[in-house]
């Protein structure tokens, strides 16, 4: 991925939309679900999907594992809310 993709991604994730509703992918997933609803209950379900998004980019080479917990959530995501 360009660096310049990296710096648009990563300036956009550090808002910390979802932290200040306590989601962390290293939270089980019963508390990251919690963590979500709480976000989407305050920026609707396209917005929380969209973040979820960019942290499994962000993470796809660097991480892996956090890749799988990112796509676990969009998962998550679109059985509940259809996204």
């Amino acid at each position: 991925m360009p660096k310049e993709t990296q710096e648009k991604i990563h300036a956009n994730l550090r808002h910390g939309m979802l932290e200040e509703f306590g989601y962390t992918m290293h939270e089980s997933a019963e508390k990251r679900h919690e963590a979500l609803k709480r976000a989407v209950a305050a920026h609707g379900a396209t917005q929380v999907f969209r973040e979820i998004n960019l942290l499994s980019v962000w993470h796809r080479t660097n991480n892996p594992e956090l890749e799988k917990v990112a796509e676990e959530d969009k998962a998550w995501m679109g059985k509940e809310y259809g996204v």
